[in-house]
């Protein structure tokens, strides 16, 4: 997705220079990476939220839900 992205970003463009191509490959790298390590933390919190209330009754229910969206 980011290298499509990227990839239309460049057409559109009549002159692009090394700077342009490197700032922009720059800021998709940092989102690249940060957003897996943010869904980290998010599942770290949900985890103690349902491991101690009903994790054997709807976990599998949770899990499909979080699949089908």
């Amino acid at each position: 997705d980011a290298f499509s992205i990227a990839l239309s970003k460049g057409l559109e463009s009549s002159a692009v220079r090394l700077t342009d191509g490197l700032r922009i490959g720059g800021i998709f790298g940092i989102f690249q990476a940060v957003m897996p390590f943010l869904g980290w933390l998010v599942a770290l919190l949900f985890r103690s939220i349902i491991s101690h209330s009903f994790i054997d009754l709807y976990d599998h229910w949770i899990a499909f839900i979080l699949l089908l969206f």
